[in-house]
């Protein structure tokens, strides 16, 4: 059982680390091309838009998903309850878009929002039909298959926006090809993973999966709006073009974080709800939090380091004014991968309302913090994002301790190979950096080099953690 454990752990996060690897590449890819193509304030308007649909696609899950992989005896009937219920939110915040799209677009004053929001919202409807297809496939941790079908729609959705806006679609090259990935996804999951398509629940089912889901919709809620909030402030308060910029250094942040945070979470879901009642798994948790701090604490450093060639060889000329916010941004990245694993570790625990309190006072936090912040404007409003972020990092750390019986030096000891992975990192980029741009080199030789050179030192980092303590962490 432990070596297939092991096995099914290795390779899930090898599957879920070249789809989530393939999905940064793909977006990289489309932000090389369209920040050429697009305005600040078209990216500001897909912006705003975009707080909207994050917020929505929290009620058109409704728990669906991690209900059915959490529990621990599932039968046809509460998986039909589950499409029952996705089918009924989707079709909700369909209709709640089309109504409402006229009013939120008031408060940036661009009638663009409108038509935006009412075309996205139709992928609600579409996505309604494979969650629980999705949920099986997690559930039976077959990871390849839902990292091929992922992959494939990065490749989609990046080819047929940049080929639209080529062609002078302008924004609607990214709603469209956001439209036609989505067709392809639910198409891939439902081919993959084969369900009763039929309208039937039962009411006993439909109360347990209500009585999970609604506790881990208010979770997500909350962090929907923490994690929005500030987009929201930046746009209604300092306007859209100041948006844009903000936006930009705020994708550039989320993508190395979807990139770990995403994979760990996918992988380590799953096999936190089966051994949720085993004794060693607050050893496992730690394994995967400390393998999380060792890649994250070197990659801040060398984003910060490096933020105005990554700005100009990504963003091109006249996007300046985002090195400072994403300098600030990606000193969260860290702290994100210990609350990204206790969330996963809660769903697993079914402590759901428990989270769902620290993350009210985590959007509050947000809220206050960065409408603070906005004074100083977009570089205010970053540090006050970041301070909010702090303050989540502390309640959810110590709701983990009560969870798994954890105490604060085994957060300590999660943190020093990280910390001492960053210190090299450095050490060795200062001086490096420094060196090149003095003597003028090309800025995208700089981060080819300097990318290249910090990737082996993480790789034999995670390396030398893996054989040394990692696997015996594995045998839960």
């Amino acid at each position: 059982m432990v070596g297939s454990l092991k096995k099914v752990v290795l390779t899930g996060l090898s599957a879920q680390g070249l789809s989530a690897g393939s999905a940064i590449i793909t977006q990289l890819l489309t932000l090389l091309v369209l920040s050429r193509i697009l305005s600040a304030t078209d990216f500001g308007v897909l912006a705003s838009c975009a707080v909207i649909m994050s917020f929505a696609h929290v009620f058109v899950d409704a728990g669906v998903g991690p209900a059915i992989v959490q529990r621990k005896a599932i039968n046809p009937v509460f998986v039909t309850t589950g499409l029952v219920l996705s089918i009924f939110f989707g079709l909700c915040m369909y209709i709640l878009l089309l109504v409402g799209a006229p009013l939120y677009a008031q408060l940036f004053d661009d009638n663009r929002v409108i038509s935006v929001l009412r075309w996205q919202g139709l992928s609600f409807v579409i996505l309604a039909f494979c969650l629980p297809s999705k949920a099986l496939l997690e559930r039976e941790m077959q990871f390849v298959k839902i990292a091929s079908i992922e992959m494939l729609r990065s490749i989609i959705v990046a080819g047929l926006s940049i080929f639209l806006a080529l062609r002078g679609f302008g924004i609607w090259s990214i709603v469209y090809g956001n439209l036609l990935g989505v067709c392809f996804y639910v198409c891939g999951m439902l081919t993959a993973k084969r369900y009763p398509l039929v309208v039937h629940y039962d009411a006993i089912e439909l109360r347990s999966m209500i009585r999970y889901g609604g506790g881990l919709t208010l979770t997500r809620f909350f962090n929907h709006l923490a994690q929005n909030a500030d987009t929201f402030l930046v746009g209604s308060i300092l306007g859209l073009d100041l948006l844009g910029y903000y936006e930009r250094a705020l994708k550039m942040i989320r993508m190395p974080s979807l990139l770990l945070g995403q994979v760990l979470d996918r992988v380590s879901f799953p096999v936190f709800s089966r051994y949720q009642d085993d004794v060693n798994l607050k050893q496992g948790f730690f394994r995967v939090v400390t393998l999380g701090y060792l890649i994250q604490f070197p990659l801040c450093v060398a984003i910060w380091i490096l933020a105005p060639e990554i700005v100009s060889v990504l963003l091109g000329e006249g996007w300046e004014a985002v090195v400072d916010p994403l300098r600030i941004m990606v000193l969260c990245l860290p702290f994100r991968i210990m609350i990204r694993m206790t969330d996963s570790l809660v769903r697993a625990k079914g402590a759901v309302y428990l989270s769902a309190s620290r993350k009210a006072i985590f959007a509050i936090a947000v809220v206050l913090f960065c409408g603070f912040g906005t004074q100083w404007g977009i570089t205010g409003a970053a540090w006050g994002a970041l301070a909010a972020l702090l303050l989540n990092y502390t309640l959810m750390s110590r709701l983990s301790n009560r969870l798994i019986d954890s105490r604060l030096m085994n957060h300590l000891y999660a943190v020093l190979p990280g910390v001492g992975g960053a210190g090299l990192v450095a050490i060795l980029n200062i001086y490096a950096v420094k060196f090149m741009r003095e003597a003028q080199f090309e800025e995208l030789y700089i981060l080819i080099i300097i990318g290249v050179a910090n990737t082996i030192i993480s790789s034999t980092g995670v390396i030398c953690l893996w054989r040394r303590f990692m696997q015996k962490g594995m045998e839960v």
